[in-house]
């Protein structure tokens, strides 16, 4: 079943009920924020994105990458979950961990719409 969080023009979020995967697209260069599980920041984005977030289970599974294939900068996505150690992580993502967040900076220099993943333990 799936479940609209936002259609705007700014993004577009679902949420695949059954699985708990949320597939996000961000529509602007413009820090954007998403509301979930009653979190106005559950999921926020700084750039174009196309964002594909499972977190059935105990582990996070981030899924990015740049529709515009012309981004040579950053995007930083921020997900409304702790997590512990990183599991597996394509090297153009880093990971800083907070209190009830986790940031992902993706170097999008030289992927040209590429997409990076990362897997964390979930907290």
């Amino acid at each position: 079943e799936i479940k609209i969080i936002e259609n705007s023009a700014a993004a577009q979020v679902v949420l695949e009920k059954n699985l708990s995967i949320i597939g996000a697209v961000f529509w602007s260069d413009q820090l954007h924020l998403i509301s979930f599980k009653d979190r106005a920041d559950y999921l926020t984005c700084n750039a174009h994105a196309a964002v594909m977030l499972d977190t059935q289970g105990d582990i996070l599974h981030l899924a990015v990458s740049d529709p515009t294939m012309v981004n040579e900068g950053e995007i930083r996505i921020t997900v409304g979950l702790p997590t512990g150690g990183i599991l597996k992580a394509d090297p153009a993502v880093s990971v800083q961990h907070e209190a009830s967040a986790t940031k992902f900076i993706i170097n999008a220099k030289g992927l040209k719409g590429r997409t990076v993943a990362v897997s964390l333990q979930k907290k």
